[in-house]
């Protein structure tokens, strides 16, 4: 079995009270708007994420299968969240993991986003954490034309 994990320690979002300007030069001018500190065990807490299912590849030819609300593949404890992919056929792939998102949950336009991870790393492995547009997520877009911001992208042969 297969046991690549990325962990979670925090993820937090701060949005500006001000304008854009004013926000960029006075860290106090923003506020906490959507945090998860992973204080809980389980899965993730069903008000703040989103499970993506499918094994489509995904835009990159990913070869696992995201499997939504499995306790193998993805769950909070001790104050992280850890995401598994597992060597397991599933659905006509050889591998299951999970896709969380804040889709339906949580978007924002401008703010700060804090994130601390831990990064698996070895052949096969493409850790990421990355911003969509609604648009994509709303299907009045398709990727990569409607972009993305990433936070942390990294591809384990590198």
């Amino acid at each position: 079995m297969i046991n690549k994990i990325v962990t979670l320690l925090g993820v937090i979002l701060l949005a500006s009270c001000g304008t854009k300007k004013t926000a960029e030069k006075n860290i106090d001018s923003y506020k906490l708007v959507w945090n998860d500190e992973f204080n809980y065990n389980g899965l993730p807490l069903e008000n703040l994420w989103h499970f993506d299912e499918g094994g489509h590849g995904w835009g990159n030819n990913e070869k696992q299968y995201y499997v939504p609300n499995s306790i193998e593949n993805c769950y909070v404890k001790n104050g992280s969240l850890f995401i598994s992919a597992v060597k397991k056929e599933y659905q006509n792939s050889q591998y299951t993991s999970a896709k969380l998102t804040t889709h339906g949950k949580f978007s924002f336009q401008y703010g700060k986003v804090s994130v601390k991870a831990k990064l698996p790393k070895g052949k096969g492995t493409w850790p990421a954490i990355w911003m969509l547009p609604n648009s994509l997520l709303e299907k009045k877009e398709t990727w990569p034309t409607c972009g993305e911001i990433d936070i942390m992208e990294e591809v384990g042969k590198d």
